[in-house]
Parts: structure tokens; C-alpha cells; sequence
């Protein structure tokens, strides 16, 4: 019993983030251990004076970070097309942060990387299997094979994030690893998010310049012809090819075409500029794009109409602009944009120097943090309780790993 209870303390960071990525298929469960870490965040905040001096840097750039974005969030209440919805937004956001707060905090004393791995592996394996299983008997033709996230559309996103920080928390270059890779990275092919193809793209190509470029050409070879193989059997046997298909418009000059292969994102994105332009300072308030799109849009039969109870809205537009960026400019204004750009050069300036410092263990979560920020690959939306609980919990995990290799 005095095992089990030292273990259960020693690793309640650990058991907490690996409950929060194991019930992620299952609606909005993934609060539960949210909520335990915010409340564990904000005890931290409490007993500020017992901290040390490593706990409160590390605290200190946790806090700075979630200024930039909730600063402007604030700021954009006074002029919030949807007042309540933007009131909500900014009095619960720092709940949140508290939850990344936490991770950190404790990451920085100490991570158990071998039960991380340990755990999360076997579940990793479960998501990639029923997906496969989907893709061989139950495609649906929508060209999202999700496996058990088909009520979340969201394994692409997540293992997008997962597969840098698995890889790299390896530690050690083998074909297992490879292999693993390989897996993991097919996954999130058949699972048809187009901006992690993208960015499973671009760490594909990262892992090879640390680890296979000095491998033997008939490894290579044989990679790239699995790869080959794999990608082309899944395209023929399932409804992948269809997306792919739609996705491959962009490399026409048509800007129709291109709209459609980004499933009108195009215009998305250009009533989200025009949004912003009208109400440069502060925006329509955060959360709001789906009550200002309407203001902008040139095809008003396109958006989404149905009747709310909160105001007067009554056509509402995309729930959100599909790109961070735009999201933060169209709903904060100059202030949010400004604040977004400073939140993205703070981690590019840590992911440099762990880049230059070899640090792979930190270069692992903030791989997997840059692949959550992923501009293109705001998939949920920016300031919605998916995304700002998975933003934050990345930034937790990213800056608890670079302070703890720093403290070594």
C-alpha cells in the first residue's frame, strides 16, 4: 500500500497527462483530468513563496505565454460583437493555463519517461490498429478514417503532436524506432487531416537528417519502397484517394479549384482578413467568428443558419477561421495578432536552442508543441475548450522538458 501510494505521488503528473491523451476519443471526458491539473496549477500559484528558483522560471514563462493570448482576449470584451460568449472565453481561459501551469512545474523536477512510454505506446498501437480495421471493413467513404475518434475527427491532430515527442523520447536511433515511425505516420495518412499529413511530413524529414541519412542506401531504398506500396494501397482500396483527389485541386491555378481542394478555406480565410480589417484594434471579440463572418462574407447562403438562444444571432458563420493566425486577428484584433506572433517567436527561440544544444528530450515536446500551433492546422478552434486545453498542455510538457535537461 505505501508503494502504490508513493508511486501514485511520485507520478501524478505522468497518470494525469496519460489519463487526459487515453480518453480523448470520448466527447468531453478529457476535462476530468483537466480540471485535476488546473486545480493542482492553481495550488502551485498559492505556495508561490515556497517555490524554487527553477519552479519559478519555469512558472514565470508558462505565465508569460498565456499573457500574449489572454491579454488580447480581455482586451477585446468591451467591443465583443457577442459580449456573454467572449465573457465566458476570457474568465475561463486561465483555468487552462493552470493545467499547463502544473505540467510544467512538475516536468521540471522530474519526468518518468519510461512510464510515459511505458503506457502511451500500447495505446498508440490500439488508435493505429481500429483505424486500419476501419479503413479494411468499415470505410464509410468520407475519406476520414478516424478508427475510435470518428465522433472527434481528431487522431490526426493528436498523433500529429504525439509522433515527435514518442520518437524522440526513444532516444535511440533502431529500425524498431523506424518502424514505429512508419506506423504511426500511416496513421495519420488514412486519417485524412490534411494539415498533419503536413506536418508528419516535415518531422519525417527531420528524424531522417538526425538519424538515417547516414543509414545504408538498401535501408533506404527498402523505406522508400514500403512507403510507396503502403501509400499506394491505401489510396486504391479506400475512400483516402477521394480526399487525396480533392486535395491535389491546389496545384491547380483555378482559385476555385484551390478553394475547393482546401475545403473552402480559401474563402474562409479571406472573410477572416476582411473581419480583422473592420475591426482592426480588438477584433469581434474572441470566440466570436461565427457571429462576424456574416458581416464580411460575400456568399451569405453559404454559411451555416440556425436559431440560438443568446442574443440576437441568428446566421451563423464557420465556427472558426481554421488558421491560428487568422483566428487571432480576426477575433482580437492588431492586439492578438501582435500577441500570437510573440507567443509563436518565444517557442521558436526555445526550439532553436535545443536544437542547437542537441537536447532532444525538449526538442521532442516542442516538436509536438509547433505541430499543435501548426498555423494550417487549426483544426479546432483557437480559443474552444479542445484546443486551448491541448494548447496548454503542450506548453506544460514543452517548457517542464527544456527546464529539466537545462537542470541536469
Amino acid at each position: 500500500m505505501k508503494y502504490t501510494n508513493r508511486f501514485l505521488i511520485s507520478n501524478q503528473a505522468e497518470l494525469l497527462l496519460l489519463l487526459y491523451l487515453f480518453i480523448q476519443p470520448w466527447g468531453n471526458t478529457f476535462l476530468i483530468p483537466l480540471a485535476i491539473m488546473s486545480g493542482l496549477g492553481g495550488w502551485i500559484l498559492i505556495k508561490w513563496q515556497d517555490l524554487n528558483e527553477v519552479d519559478r522560471s519555469v512558472a514565470k514563462k508558462v505565465l508569460f505565454l498565456a499573457s500574449a493570448i489572454w491579454i488580447p482576449i480581455i482586451i477585446s470584451l468591451p467591443d465583443a460583437i457577442a459580449f456573454k460568449r467572449t465573457l465566458s472565453t476570457a474568465s475561463t481561459y486561465p483555468l487552462y493555463v493552470l493545467s499547463g501551469l502544473y505540467l510544467a512545474v512538475s516536468f521540471a523536477r522530474n519526468f518518468n519517461r519510461e512510464l510515459f512510454l511505458k503506457v502511451l505506446l500500447p495505446v498508440i498501437l490500439i488508435w493505429g490498429i481500429a483505424s486500419f480495421v476501419q479503413m479494411m471493413f468499415f470505410d464509410d467513404g468520407s475519406g476520414r478514417i478516424q478508427g475510435i475518434f470518428k465522433e472527434k475527427l481528431t487522431l490526426g491532430i493528436i498523433l500529429g503532436s504525439l509522433t515527435p515527442l514518442i520518437i524522440l523520447l526513444l532516444g535511440k536511433t533502431s529500425r524498431k524506432t523506424t518502424y514505429l515511425l512508419t506506423f504511426m505516420l500511416l496513421t495519420i495518412f488514412i486519417s485524412g487531416t490534411r494539415s498533419a499529413w503536413l506536418t508528419g511530413a516535415i518531422f519525417f524529414a527531420i528524424y531522417y537528417f538526425l538519424f538515417l541519412k547516414d543509414s545504408s542506401l538498401r535501408f533506404k531504398l527498402s523505406l522508400l519502397a514500403f512507403y510507396c506500396f503502403a501509400l499506394i494501397l491505401i489510396i486504391n482500396i479506400s475512400s483516402i484517394g477521394q480526399r487525396i483527389s480533392q486535395t491535389s485541386q491546389a496545384l491547380s491555378a483555378d482559385q476555385e479549384n484551390i478553394n475547393k481542394a482546401s475545403g473552402g478555406r480559401l474563402e474562409l480565410w479571406k472573410d477572416a482578413i476582411s473581419l480583422g480589417l473592420k475591426h482592426p484594434i480588438t477584433g469581434v471579440g474572441a470566440n466570436n467568428f461565427r457571429y462576424g463572418q456574416i458581416e464580411v462574407t460575400a456568399d451569405k447562403d453559404s454559411l451555416w443558419t440556425r436559431e440560438i438562444r443568446e442574443g440576437d444571432f441568428t446566421i451563423i458563420g464557420f465556427a472558426h477561421t481554421h488558421h491560428i493566425i487568422l483566428e487571432a486577428w480576426s477575433n482580437t484584433g492588431l492586439i492578438g495578432l501582435i500577441g500570437i506572433i510573440i507567443f509563436y517567436l518565444a517557442i521558436f527561440k526555445q526550439t532553436f536552442l535545443s536544437w542547437h544544444e542537441k537536447d532532444l528530450v525538449a526538442l521532442a515536446a516542442l516538436l509536438g508543441l509547433l505541430t499543435a500551433i501548426f498555423p494550417l492546422g487549426s483544426h479546432n478552434n483557437l480559443y474552444g475548450s479542445w484546443m486551448t486545453g491541448w494548447l496548454w498542455i503542450w506548453v506544460g510538457i514543452s517548457l517542464g522538458l527544456v527546464h529539466l535537461q537545462r537542470g541536469k
